[in-house]
């Protein structure tokens, strides 16, 4: 998995901030993974969890494929841009059979 976070500062007041976080997820496996596989992003700041969020790809991922997940979006924090000591990233895969 690959992803970037990218970080914008609010233009009503300058100082709140919030994140996206956008990225791709590679299929090294020998099965299909469903468009309904589970990507579960847990971010830390300050030794606390400052936020959770669930994304899942935006189509089926074939063996040796890769495709975009649904973007992340993080909670507007009010007092400027957070630093994330630790991101947890955990996926529950759902396979699919195939049937030719």
């Amino acid at each position: 998995m690959s992803y970037q976070i990218e970080r914008k500062i609010s233009t009503i007041n300058g100082v709140s901030c919030y994140a996206f976080v956008s990225g791709t997820l590679n299929n090294d496996s020998h099965q299909i993974l469903g468009r309904r596989t589970v990507i579960d992003f847990n971010f830390f700041s300050d030794g606390k969890q400052s936020f959770r969020d669930l994304t899942s790809p935006v189509a089926d991922i074939p063996q040796g494929s890769r495709a975009m997940f649904e973007m992340v979006v993080s909670p507007v924090h009010k007092d400027g841009c957070v630093s994330y000591d630790r991101i947890d990233v955990s996926l529950r895969k759902v396979v699919l059979n195939r049937i030719d």
